[in-house]
């Protein structure tokens, strides 16, 4: 279930998301092959049921956060603005929810369309093209 947010009197989705039968261990795969094809980097890696498991003991289901970024965009982002860092990386999950796995990335026109900064939202949504393929090729 994606989650909905209100801009004024517009919703808008602030992730997009697919699902999968396949196993999550091929899934992963797939999404870090796909983030490659697309150009960007994974700069940052978050294992949730592992970090849950050791600082807290608690046993959760793979769930994976991955922070990927287009360097030549960012760096003409927070060039533009320096405030913009806050939206960066953009996150992509890999997660899994009984015997479904679920591939999401963020919309960075969702979050970007906050500051009303056409040259900024234009480079939100030629990241979000290449996040979108990345989640459909990850669940081929």
């Amino acid at each position: 279930m994606g989650y909905i947010v209100m801009f004024g009197k517009r919703m808008k989705q602030i992730g997009y998301q697919q699902t999968t039968s396949q196993s999550f261990e091929s899934v992963q795969d797939r999404v870090r092959s796909a983030i490659r094809t697309e150009g960007l980097s994974i700069v940052s890696e978050i294992n949730a049921q592992a970090t849950f498991l050791q600082k807290l003991g608690v046993m959760f289901q793979p769930y994976l956060i991955l922070g990927v970024c287009h360097p030549q965009t960012a760096h003409a982002v927070v060039s533009a603005d320096p405030e913009m860092g806050h939206f960066l990386p953009c996150n992509v999950l890999v997660y899994q929810q009984g015997d479904v796995v679920h591939v999401s990335a963020v919309q960075p026109s969702v979050m970007m369309s906050l500051t009303h900064q056409p040259d900024i939202e234009q480079y939100a949504k030629e990241i979000e093209e290449k996040l979108h393929r990345i989640v459909d090729a990850s669940i081929i």
